[in-house]
């Protein structure tokens, strides 16, 4: 069965890993793309003058990053313009997370809120799924693992 544009590939490893995800941004281009588009969204000709890859390899790298689920399309009149996918990026962060340890963590959390973390805790293993988490996880990402003064 395919996977959709909008549903990103099941990879070995487990249901759910990240690891097509991982893959598709690893690569130069489509790491610089995705930090464009990750300020706001973007038409393609405002990707193009930001990066400065052109046309053909810009939707080249396009498709590879729709096709993984990273990033969504949308037309208006004649012009596409690309969006990050939040719920494809909260799985990247959280296999970072899975495999960083705690202290770790604690220096990425300290050096993104200019040293305000005073421990860091991870979310017990059994932390109900449900909206709590889902809020969470849209506060803050790595900062919702950390006690902020």
């Amino acid at each position: 069965m395919m996977a959709s544009a909008s549903t990103p590939p099941s990879a070995p490893g487990g249901e759910g890993a990240p690891i097509e995800l991982i893959k598709a941004i690893a690569h130069p281009l489509r790491y610089e793309i995705l930090s464009c588009v990750a300020r706001g969204e973007r038409n393609v000709g405002e990707i193009e003058a930001a990066t400065g890859i052109g046309q053909p390899t810009l939707s080249q790298q396009l498709s590879v990053l729709r096709n993984a689920g990273l990033v969504s399309a949308r037309r208006e009149a004649k012009l596409v313009f690309y969006a990050v996918e939040a719920e494809a990026l909260e799985q990247v962060c959280s296999a970072f997370q899975a495999i960083c340890p705690a202290e770790f963590q604690g220096r990425i959390v300290a050096k993104l809120t200019g040293g305000a973390v005073t421990s860091v805790e991870p979310l017990p293993a059994n932390w109900p799924e449900g909206s709590d988490t889902a809020a969470l996880r849209r506060r803050g990402g790595a900062a919702v693992f950390a006690k902020l003064d």
